[in-house]
Formats: C-alpha cells, sequence, structure tokens
C-alpha cells in the first residue's frame, strides 16, 4: 500500500506521479506493451538508434515500468545495427564559446562527400544553434558557395531569424565572396575556427558524427537524403546532458509529441469546447513567456558550468 500514493488513474488509465515534472504524469506501461515502446523509441525511423541513456530519459519523459533501464539496455546492446556500428569515440576538449540567446550564434559545416543518392545528394549541409543544440540539415549536390548561401538563407535566416554571428571552419567554400556578401547584406559576422583547433566549432563536428551513424543505422548508401528529416526529429527530442533539456523545449517551451504517442498516449488536456480552447491558448501563452525563458536561463547556467568543469 505505501507504494499506491505514487500512482493515479486518468481516464481508465494508470498514471505514476512526476517527481521531475508534477504537471506531467508517467502513464504506466504493462508489461505486453513493453516491446512496441521499446522498438518505437529505439528502431523507428524517427527513434534515431539512441544510447540508453538519452533513449531512458526520452521514454522516462512520458513512460514509467518496473526496471525500466535495465530492460532499455539490454534492447540497445543486442541492437544488431548498434552493434554494428559502435565505436569507441574520444571526446575532443571544447572550446567554450560564449552561448548568448536561441539562435544568436550558429556553427555550420559540411559533410562529405558520400554515397551519391538516386536524388544526385551527396552532401549533407549542418548548422546547429549553440543554446538550444538545435540542428539544421539539408542534403545537397554540391559543396558551391551558391548551395550555401542558399542553405543559409532558407534554414536559418527565413525560418529563425537573423543570427548574430556564424562559426564556420576556413574551407574555400566558406571564405567565398558570396558568402561574405550573404553575412554583410544581413549584418552577421562570420567568425572562423582554427586550422590547428578545430574543436572551437566541437558542437557541430560532433552532431555531424551523430547525424552520419544515424543514417548509417537506418538507410541505404542511394537513399540516405530521405532519413534526415526523421533523424532530425530524433536528435531534436533528445535530452542533452549539457543543458538538461531537449532542443525542442528550449524552442518551443514544451515536449513534443512523438509517434508513440498515437499508441501510448500520455495526459494531455482536451479541447471539447471553446471555454477548453481559450483555456489551451492562454496555456500556450504561459508556456512561451513564463517556461522559455526560465527554460533557456537554466539551459545557459547549465551549459556555462559544464564548460568551467572541462577548464578545469
Amino acid at each position: 500500500m505505501t507504494q499506491a500514493k505514487y500512482f493515479e488513474v486518468r481516464h481508465h488509465l494508470l498514471y505514476k506521479k512526476n517527481k521531475r515534472n508534477p504537471d506531467r504524469p508517467l502513464r504506466v506501461i504493462k508489461w505486453t506493451e513493453v516491446e512496441p515502446v521499446l522498438y518505437m523509441m529505439h528502431k523507428h525511423p524517427t527513434a534515431g538508434h539512441l544510447g540508453t541513456d538519452a533513449m531512458y530519459y526520452k521514454i522516462s519523459d512520458r513512460y514509467y515500468w518496473d526496471q525500466m533501464y535495465r530492460d532499455i539496455q539490454e534492447y540497445v546492446k543486442t541492437c544488431e545495427e548498434c552493434q554494428r556500428r559502435q565505436k569507441g569515440h574520444r571526446k575532443e576538449p571544447l572550446h567554450p564559446i560564449q552561448i548568448g540567446r536561441a539562435f544568436e550564434r550558429v556553427g555550420i559545416d559540411l559533410v562529405g562527400p558520400l554515397p551519391i543518392t538516386k536524388q544526385n545528394n551527396r552532401y549533407i549541409i549542418v548548422a546547429t544553434k549553440y543554446l538550444t543544440r538545435w540542428p539544421e540539415a539539408r542534403a545537397v549536390p554540391d559543396a558551391s558557395a551558391n548551395t550555401l548561401a542558399q542553405f543559409i538563407f532558407e534554414e536559418i535566416i527565413c525560418r529563425h531569424g537573423t543570427p548574430k554571428i556564424i562559426l564556420s571552419d576556413q574551407g574555400r567554400n566558406f571564405i567565398s565572396e558570396t558568402i561574405r556578401i550573404l553575412c554583410e547584406k544581413f549584418l552577421i559576422k562570420h567568425k572562423f575556427s582554427s586550422p590547428y583547433h578545430p574543436q572551437t566549432n566541437g558542437m557541430v563536428e560532433r552532431f555531424n558524427r551523430t547525424l552520419c551513424e544515424s543514417l548509417a543505422k537506418v538507410k541505404g548508401d542511394d537513399d540516405w537524403d530521405l532519413h534526415i528529416p526523421a533523424v532530425l526529429l530524433a536528435y531534436r527530442t533528445k535530452r542533452h546532458a549539457t543543458t538538461g533539456y531537449t532542443p525542442f523545449q528550449l524552442i518551443y517551451g514544451r515536449y513534443a509529441t512523438l509517434p508513440i504517442e498515437a499508441l501510448f498516449p500520455v495526459e494531455s488536456i482536451e479541447i471539447d469546447d471553446e471555454i477548453d480552447l481559450q483555456g489551451s491558448i492562454l496555456q500556450r501563452a504561459y508556456d512561451l513567456i513564463e517556461k522559455l525563458p526560465n527554460y533557456q536561463n537554466q539551459a545557459r547556467q547549465n551549459t556555462e558550468r559544464s564548460q568551467q568543469k572541462q577548464k578545469g
């Protein structure tokens, strides 16, 4: 009976009270539902074959069952795709960079050449926001300065607003006149990582590695470009140890609704009438005005603490 106080029934479903987020109870998963949950949160195209800890955090933000971590650990250990691609990665020391606000500082890089796809793509342009860790990526057929400039304009400026600073390496396509004119036109300061210290843009380098490894587990050589959006979703909804939040939370001020929630819905406010709709709008406004700045400030502090630890 002592455990009963931690559980409650809502809409005929059993939930466990959530210590981390009291407003978001955890749906209790039956033993017959565990396997589908593990599949959807690891092998599904939008799951990204995350490691044990990342997968555990993503599931434990929504669901609960006894010995959950052990089951997740065993599932990852027995995943053929993960074992085939398993490598030991040496963590590069990070060079602390001033974080700024969301979308204020953006790291950008180029991956490739890769095997040519049916769509004639062989490169990936990648951008990552320094505060939120929010990634953007696009498969492209070439690595020309014009293609890079188009990506910066369409995927960064038009979608998220103009950043103050873009950080890249000193590849000739990045130091081109085309990129210089674009940055000048939008008053963007373009900074370059040192060829002797490429880790200055290490956050983007790490995402590149994650992106390529995830694509290798779900794609063929001629269709890897079709899987980029799904891999981006997996990364955007993964909690990052440095910030303590998912990129999605730091942009939208709420948890993302994942495909698995169509099978196993979690507790949410149902909108049945105009009053509920109005209440939902007010709740959304509260999320944006109150929660989002708090999330971002906490993420900034967590990142700065992590940088101080690395410095020694």
